[in-house]
């Protein structure tokens, strides 16, 4: 149970095999042995507790993925969580640092996002967030990352994207935002942005400070 809880399932197997063969050897050697009914017993119980600690191992590391992948997720939109966003994103800045690759960042603010709240209340609210996300997502590349910072505020961290491209993906967004009309149950509400852009540039070390010039 030990080298399960505490080394994992492989540790494990092999702290259950290595037990049942140095109880076999022992026996062989000892000056009154146990009987082979006795021994058959120990040995299927061995067995019993190997698969048992195995099984629960396994559920505990699917429970333990699954919390790590909701810690990393924001759980309304499906963004990356702010936490997990500027991990990532450093360490992109830095592997785009060491090898002379441009990167950008858009930052996108929905416009008025509290009048929403307001006058339809907040099922409204996360309806819109939910489908300006969606949006977001599928106009972005795979190798683009993109994270819910705030309230109604998401960032994106383009790598391989110059001054030029970053303008022409933040105008196709906030024309898309525009037209998404998202339905919040009792009519469609128009909905727009205003996204910022900032791109590579020499002193900028965190993903925070470029996206503060964003």
């Amino acid at each position: 149970p030990a080298a399960y809880l505490l080394l994992g399932r492989i540790a494990g197997a092999g702290a259950a095999v290595a037990s049942a063969l140095v109880l076999v050897a022992a026996n062989l050697i000892v000056p009154t042995p146990y009987s082979t009914r006795a021994m058959a017993t120990a040995l299927v119980g061995l067995a019993y507790c190997a698969v048992l600690f195995h099984a629960c191992s396994t559920q505990v590391q699917t429970l333990f993925q699954r919390l790590r992948e909701m810690a990393m997720q924001d759980p309304l939109t499906g963004c990356l969580s702010a936490r997990t966003y500027y991990a990532v994103c450093d360490r992109m800045i830095r592997a785009a640092r060491r090898a002379g690759r441009p990167y950008a960042v858009l930052f996108i603010d929905l416009d008025h996002f509290k009048a929403i709240n307001e006058s339809w209340g907040h099922e409204a609210g996360d309806q819109v967030l939910k489908s300006v996300a969606g949006c977001v997502s599928i106009n972005l590349r795979r190798s683009d990352v993109h994270g819910r910072i705030g309230g109604e505020e998401v960032s994106i961290f383009l790598p391989e994207t110059d001054l030029a491209g970053a303008r022409h993906l933040a105008e196709s967004l906030r024309a898309a935002i525009e037209a998404l009309m998202p339905w919040t149950g009792e009519q469609r509400l128009r909905v727009t942005a205003s996204l910022g852009v900032a791109v590579t540039r020499a002193g900028v070390l965190s993903m925070r400070e470029i996206q503060q010039e964003a």
